[in-house]
């Protein structure tokens, strides 16, 4: 089943990705087969590497938990283990690290989830010295951690002992008037005085005893964090950090396996390469279906000559005569029908065949038409003018020269240059090659020795078809769009573009050709010159088949200027079919 593209602003259905998959699978399959090759060759090539890692449990410091009890805060752990992570990481440690391995390695250095945990992971080309540096490193880390704690634990002391100081000089401060109260009322004499201090002593004190109990309450607090010091300031010996994994030699590499690489390698190339594909697809703009043809120029399509497997390939040029049953004669017999539909309200006798480039069907268009018409008994004369870069004459395997400009600049006559076709199921067909190339083909195929030639084939044939050459090379269909009675374009899906059918058929409606239809064409094989297709042209020049025609009678043998075609009279038996052109 054939899918047509979605326009750009819709969306893609399965059915569409499978199209665009198969119609674009080498996009597909040489990324991934790029990819793939890749990731084994990296694999191949990458050095052994072997990967240890050691872990370290972390502890507050002794000063934290000793003077703020808020640091068991789970928030507050998360900020300290950055912390001991940049700590890990500093110039101290890095030092040590490098003095004892000799070079400062790479290592990674992350925290477990949940806990208080300092991951080392190293990796090295041997199993040994991977655990070597994960081991060293978090050694010094510790080393530098433990004596952090205790240069902490010695400020801190500092600090508490200084400030316990001053408590004691505050409280005595507090305590002296009261002091000489004590020592005035020890010594007074009389015992009138002695209570009259009393009661003074008594005021005081209660005055004092807020503050006196305040500044009791601190020193104790302080004498009690002293104590704690003290102890921590023991355990500092063994460390704030410790470890809780050794990093050992492991046992396998870390490289990853080659089988996974494989898999990512394949599995990336399939993502790039359907990307491209469907890149690819969003800017094509070329005609794949009937419904691209009707969109881009409001042109029937007559038919659709399906695309030829490499067997059948080889005969396509003259597939209707060749397989007059099969699927591609089926295509040019509709063409043929269309023609005849429209002659119901027309006649049409002369039809010229063309296309935008070359290469896309034209020539094989107009050979395998004229058969169409000759095999149901109609006087058919093929007339090749596409003097650039003729190519009928290759199809049935005659002489290019001499041909139809010797019978209009020469005064040749037509006998001695048609070929009579005489094959099983033909009847009156003629081909009649371009001949010597001309000095303008464009002008020429306007002059009016060459329209009066062409009329006078008109009036003895049933049927004339004109191979033409592409539109947009050069103007020699322009000029004889006018002067036939219909317009054939031949159109190749999924090398014509949308752009370029609308171009040429908007202007051969300008210039007043009746373009009955298209006939859109299955992909085969281009015969080459593409769209440089009129670089030159080799004049005077005959075919290089090797095949000649047979037989010399004449068609006319009247004098030129009273000549009439009697299709009834074999001129020159064509060797039909000696020699197979490709397509044009």
């Amino acid at each position: 089943m054939t899918t047509s593209s979605p326009d750009l602003a819709g969306e893609y259905g399965l059915l569409d990705y499978w199209s665009i998959v198969r119609k674009r699978w080498p996009w597909v399959v040489i990324p991934v087969i790029l990819l793939a090759a890749g990731a084994v060759t990296y694999s191949l090539r990458q050095p052994d590497r072997y990967e240890a890692s050691a872990s370290v449990l972390l502890a507050d410091t002794a000063s934290q938990r000793t003077l703020d009890p808020s640091s068991q805060n789970p928030g507050f752990l998360s900020r300290e283990l950055s912390n001991e992570i940049s700590l890990a990481r500093s110039d101290a440690v890095e030092r040590l690290v490098a003095a004892e391995l000799g070079e400062l390695p790479r290592l990674t250095i992350t925290s477990e989830a949940d806990a208080d945990v300092l991951v080392f992971r190293a990796s090295a080309p041997t199993a040994e010295r991977a655990a070597e540096i994960a081991n060293v490193w978090a050694t010094n880390y510790i080393q530098v951690k433990r004596d952090a704690a205790v240069t902490d634990i010695t400020a801190a002391t500092a600090s508490l002992q200084e400030r316990l100081q001053e408590l004691r000089i505050e409280r005595q401060e507090l305590r002296s008037p009261l002091d000489v109260l004590d020592r005035r009322i020890a010594g007074a004499a009389d015992p009138l005085i002695a209570a009259q201090l009393q009661q003074e002593y008594d005021r005081l004190e209660d005055d004092l005893r807020y503050e006196l109990e305040l500044t009791t309450a601190q020193a104790e607090a302080t004498v009690a964090s002293l104590s704690q010091l003290e102890l921590q300031a023991e355990l500092a010996s063994v460390g704030e950090a410790r470890f809780v994994q050794v990093a050992a030699p492991p046992e396998q590499t870390s490289n990853a396996p080659l089988s996974r690489n494989l898999a990512l390698g394949a599995t990336l190339g399939l993502m790039v390469g359907f990307g491209l594909a469907l890149l690819a697809e969003t800017r094509d703009n070329t005609i794949k279906s009937a419904a691209d043809v009707i969109s881009a120029t409001d042109l029937p399509v007559l038919a659709s000559v399906p695309l030829a497997s490499k067997k059948q390939l080889s005969g396509l040029p003259l597939s209707t005569q060749r397989e007059p049953e099969g699927m591609f004669a089926d295509g040019y017999h509709k063409v043929r029908s269309s023609l005849e539909f429209a002659s119901f309200e027309q006649k049409l006798k002369t039809v010229l065949i063309t296309s935008p480039n070359a290469a896309e069907g034209k020539s094989t268009t107009s050979s395998n038409l004229a058969l169409a018409f000759s095999s149901i008994g109609k006087r058919t004369v093929l007339l090749d003018v596409d003097f650039r870069r003729a190519s009928v004459h290759r199809f049935y395997g005659v002489e290019q020269i001499p041909g139809f400009s010797d019978v209009v600049l020469h005064g040749a006559e037509l006998g001695s240059v048609a070929y009579a076709i005489r094959e099983p199921g033909l009847d009156g067909l003629l081909v009649v090659p371009t001949g010597s190339v001309p000095p303008s083909p464009a002008a020429f195929v306007g002059t009016q020795g060459f329209l009066a030639q062409v009329e006078r084939i008109k009036t003895q044939a049933d049927v004339v078809i004109m191979d033409a050459p592409p539109l947009l090379a050069v103007s020699d269909a322009h000029t004889l769009g006018k002067h036939v009675d219909a317009v054939v374009l031949a159109a190749r899906a999924g090398q014509t573009t949308k752009a370029e059918l609308s171009e040429v058929a908007s202007t051969l409606r300008q210039v007043g050709a009746n373009v009955l239809g298209v006939v859109l064409v299955g992909v085969t094989e281009a015969d080459g010159y593409g769209r440089r297709y009129y670089g030159g042209g080799v004049a005077d020049a005959r075919s290089d088949s090797g095949h000649r025609s047979v037989g010399s009678g004449n068609l006319w043998d009247t004098p030129a200027a009273e000549q009439t075609i009697d299709l009834d009279a074999v001129a020159q038996p064509a060797a039909h079919g000696a020699n197979q052109g490709p397509s044009a």
